[in-house]
C-alpha cells in the first residue's frame, strides 16, 4: 500500500499600481490685456504606466484669475480674457493642472500666465510724400494717416525727415519714418515783351508789367537784365528794378539790342524773357539844291558847296566825296577838294554831260546825295569848201595810182628775174599746157618746160610759178 503525502507552500502575489508621471511639462502663457487666452495642453503632457485614461482638473488660486479663467477638462483647455485694468500688467503663477487616473493616483504640474500690454506694431509702412513749396490757401491741409501740415511760402526744395511717433493709452509706443520732399515752383513768363523802337540820341523811357513774370509762391521777385549773348548791356541803358522801367538815351549807330530779363524768386528760380531794343540812325538830309553846272571845253569851271549841304539828325559831323551815278567812273580831271568843298576841273570834250554826286557821310557811314550836271560845250572845227575837198579828193587818187603803178612794175621785175635763174632745159624739151601742168603738179609729176602764147617758162617739180 502506498501511502501519499500532500505537502503545501503559499505565496503572495502583489498587484502594484504605479502612479503617472510628468512627460511633457506645462508651457507658460503670455498674453495682451485685450487678448483672450486659448491654451490646450498637449494630451502627452502626463503620463500612465497602465495606460489608464486621465481626468484633468485645474486648481486656480488667484482670486483674480478666477474671475476670467476658465477650464474645460475634456479638451484640456484654458480660455478666457483678462479683466484687469488697461496699461496694467499682471503674472498669474502657479495655476495647477491635476491629472488623476482611474487608481485614484494624481499626478499635476504648474504653469503661468501673464499678462502684459504690448507696445504698437507697424501694420503699414509709410511712403514718402512729395508737394510743391507754393503757398496754400488758408485752412488747407495735407494728409498722410495721421499728420498734417502746410509748408511755409518761404519754404524752397528741401527734404524734412520725419519721425512718426504711435504711442497708444498705456503709454506704449513705437516709431516710423519718412521724408517730405518740398519741390521748387518754378517762375514763368506769362506774357510776351513787346520790342521798342528808337532813333540814335533820343530819349527813351519804358516798363513792362508787373504780372509779366508769375510767382506761385507769392513772395516777390526780383528782377536783372543783361543782353542775350551773357554781355553786360551798354552804359547807357538804364533799369530800375523796382518799378520795371528802362531809361536812358540811346547812341552809337544803327543796332539791334536783345535785351534778356531775368525774374528770380525767393529760392533762386528764375525765368527770363527777351526783347529787341532797335536803334535807327537816320542818314544825312539835304539841305541846299546844287545848280547844274556848263563849262567850254579847254576851259576851267569850279562849284562851292557850304557845309551844311547835308544836315545829320544826330548833328554829328559830315564828311564829303564825290561820285558819278550809276557807278561809273569820273573823269580824271574832275577834282574834289575836301577842305573848301569845291568840285573842279578843265573841261575835256571827251564827253558833253556828265551827272556829278556829292555824297555826305555821317560818323556812322549813312549817307546823302544831292546831284548835278555838268554840261561840256565843245569847241567849233575849221571847215574847207566842196571844191577843195574834191580838189584834195583827186590830188590823193592820183598819188596812190603813181605809188601802186610803182609798186607793181617793181614785183614784176623781181619776178622774172628771179625765173629767168631758174630757167633748165629737158633733155626732152616736153612742151606743156598751163592745165597740164597744175594737173601734172598735183601728182606731183616733174616739167622742164612749158609754152603757150610765145611765153616761155622752164618749169620743174620744186619751183612755182
Amino acid at each position: 500500500m502506498i501511502v501519499g503525502i500532500l505537502l503545501k507552500n503559499y505565496f503572495d502575489v502583489s498587484v502594484k499600481n504605479y502612479p503617472p508621471t510628468i512627460q511633457n511639462g506645462l508651457e507658460n502663457q503670455a498674453i495682451n490685456a485685450i487678448t483672450e487666452l486659448n491654451y490646450q495642453f498637449d494630451i502627452n503632457t502626463f503620463h500612465d504606466p497602465e495606460g489608464f485614461e486621465f481626468t484633468y482638473s485645474a486648481n486656480i488660486t488667484d482670486p483674480d484669475a478666477q474671475g476670467w479663467l476658465n477650464f474645460d477638462n475634456k479638451t484640456r483647455t484654458f480660455s478666457g480674457k483678462p479683466n484687469n485694468p488697461i496699461c496694467s500688467e499682471k503674472n498669474y503663477t502657479n495655476i495647477e493642472v491635476i491629472a488623476e487616473d482611474s487608481c485614484g493616483h494624481i499626478i499635476s504640474d504648474f504653469f503661468d500666465i501673464q499678462v502684459t500690454n504690448e507696445k504698437p506694431r507697424i501694420n503699414k509702412n509709410l511712403i514718402n510724400q512729395r508737394i510743391n513749396s507754393t503757398g496754400f490757401q488758408h485752412g488747407l491741409i495735407l494728409t498722410t494717416k495721421q499728420e498734417h501740415g502746410t509748408p511755409p511760402q518761404s519754404s524752397c526744395s528741401e527734404t524734412i525727415a520725419i519721425k512718426l511717433t504711435a504711442i497708444d493709452d498705456c503709454n506704449y509706443q513705437t516709431e516710423q519714418f519718412f521724408d517730405i520732399i518740398i519741390n521748387k515752383t518754378n517762375v514763368t513768363l506769362s506774357k510776351e515783351l513787346n520790342d521798342e523802337n528808337y532813333n540814335v540820341d533820343e530819349l527813351f523811357s519804358f516798363s513792362f508789367d508787373e504780372d509779366t513774370f508769375i510767382d506761385p509762391r507769392e513772395m516777390g521777385l526780383t528782377y536783372s537784365i543783361k543782353l542775350s549773348n551773357g554781355s553786360e548791356t551798354p552804359d547807357w541803358i538804364h533799369f530800375n528794378s523796382n518799378d520795371r522801367t528802362f531809361f536812358g538815351t540811346t547812341e552809337g549807330c544803327t543796332d539791334d539790342i536783345i535785351i534778356e530779363i531775368i525774374a528770380e524768386d525767393y529760392c533762386k528760380v528764375n525765368a527770363s524773357g527777351e526783347f529787341h531794343l532797335q536803334i535807327t540812325n537816320r542818314k544825312p538830309q539835304q539841305s541846299q539844291h546844287l545848280k547844274n553846272q556848263v563849262c567850254q571845253e579847254s576851259e576851267s569851271f569850279t562849284l562851292n558847296f557850304e557845309q551844311d549841304l547835308f544836315i545829320d539828325p544826330e548833328q554829328s559831323e559830315i564828311d564829303y566825296e564825290i561820285g558819278r551815278s550809276g557807278n561809273k567812273q569820273l573823269p580824271d580831271w574832275i577834282k574834289f577838294d575836301q577842305e573848301s568843298l569845291s568840285v573842279s576841273g578843265v573841261c575835256e570834250g571827251d564827253e558833253t554831260s556828265i551827272d556829278i554826286d556829292i555824297i555826305g557821310y555821317d560818323d556812322c557811314r549813312e549817307s546823302g546825295k544831292a546831284s548835278f550836271n555838268l554840261k561840256i560845250n565843245l569847241n567849233e572845227e575849221e571847215s574847207f569848201s566842196l571844191f577843195e575837198g574834191t580838189m584834195l579828193y583827186v590830188s590823193i587818187s592820183i598819188i596812190s595810182l603813181i605809188v601802186f603803178s610803182f609798186l607793181l612794175l617793181s614785183v614784176i621785175f623781181i619776178l622774172k628775174k628771179k625765173k629767168k635763174h631758174n630757167l633748165r632745159k629737158n633733155n626732152n624739151n616736153k612742151t606743156i599746157t598751163l592745165e597740164q601742168y597744175y594737173k601734172n603738179k598735183k601728182n606731183n609729176q616733174s616739167f622742164d618746160r612749158y609754152t603757150e602764147s610765145e611765153q616761155e617758162f622752164d618749169i620743174t617739180s620744186d619751183s612755182g610759178l
